[in-house]
């Protein structure tokens, strides 16, 4: 397994939906599996605020939607991936670690 969407299409391949990543993330005892999966929760948590972003900019009525939308995912995936501690930074990755609790919270619990 090379990448991560690998990991995905295993589950897939499996039976296992994709929603029970919280679970297993929890349950597992090997390192490479919680690092695999803690990869695509994160990732689908990006995927999320990013695309909540962009409907709000499409909501907005710009006049260069396609502009603003670059600016926007630039500026985000700049600020996921910040080395330093700016504030725009710590919350975007508050916001991250609330998603991805939710996710695992909600999950776990059914």
């Amino acid at each position: 397994m090379k990448r991560v969407a690998d990991f995905s299409h295993l589950l897939h391949e499996r039976g296992i939906n994709v929603r029970f990543l919280g679970m297993i993330a929890l349950e597992t005892k090997h390192n490479f599996i919680k690092e695999q999966v803690t990869r695509e929760i994160l990732a689908r948590s990006i995927k999320v605020l990013l695309r909540d972003g962009l409907y709000f900019l499409q909501k907005q009525f710009t006049k260069d939607y396609e502009a603003d939308a670059k600016k926007f995912i630039i500026y985000y995936l700049n600020e996921v991936f910040a080395v330093d501690d700016r504030e725009t930074s710590v919350s975007i990755w508050q916001l991250l670690s609330e998603l991805v609790l939710i996710k695992i919270l909600f999950i776990y619990s059914n």
